[in-house]
């Protein structure tokens, strides 16, 4: 009787310990991170492995697209800040503006990032269907460096905002800056906004 209680707690310990071997692997590959580096844009961060890197370096002045499987996304985009916007104040207030024709504004917050100012605008889009299915929300955060936005913006669903925004908030926080490399590639306005407010810079 003695025999088989042994065996039997034994097996207790076994398994409590498999399962806490499993649940630190398991915790190892979620944690894990991916580096990216742009020498000439100057910039350095991490991302969940769990994002998928699917594009870089378009025209519009995407330098990364991560995407998940339920089809979120994270741009990292550069642009310059023209002359016709005195400050990040100025500008942030004619894309808002320009956004309330289609989407709506949630929230705006002025704050710094590594020291640099900064944007936080949250702001969704409703199809004209209204089905909540296909609403898209934002989460768009506008840092100015030397007359250099760089955007780092979420979309995707109300449904896994929470999950998802905060593997874009850890983003943010690795987020480091560094003296940009001399490119011989022109910079790129910001596309978004109207043409008439686009001026010193190369709209493709």
């Amino acid at each position: 009787m003695k025999g088989i209680l042994f065996i039997f707690f034994l097996c207790i310990i076994v398994g409590v310990g498999a399962v806490g071997f499993f649940e630190k692997v398991n915790a190892q590959q979620t944690e894990s991170t991916t580096s990216y580096i742009n020498q000439s844009v100057g910039i350095e961060l991490r991302y969940s492995s769990l994002w998928t890197k699917e594009d870089e370096k378009k025209p519009d002045g995407t330098l990364l697209l991560l995407k998940t499987k339920t089809d979120e996304k994270v741009r990292v985009r550069k642009s310059t800040l023209n002359s016709t916007y005195a400050n990040l104040d100025s500008y942030v207030h004619a894309f808002l503006v320009s956004l309330k024709k289609k989407h709506t504004i949630l929230s705006s917050k002025k704050t710094t990032i590594k020291g640099y100012p900064a944007y936080t605008l949250v702001y969704s889009f409703t199809p004209s269907s209204k089905n909540p299915k296909y609403i898209t929300q934002y989460v768009d955060t506008v840092i100015l460096r030397d007359r250099e936005l760089l955007s780092v913006t979420y979309f995707g669903f109300p449904a896994n905002f929470t999950t998802s925004y905060k593997d874009v908030k850890k983003i943010l926080s690795s987020l480091t800056f560094s003296i940009p490399k001399k490119s011989t590639s022109s910079v790129v306005c910001d596309s978004g906004l109207p043409k008439e407010w686009q001026k010193d810079c190369v709209i493709y």
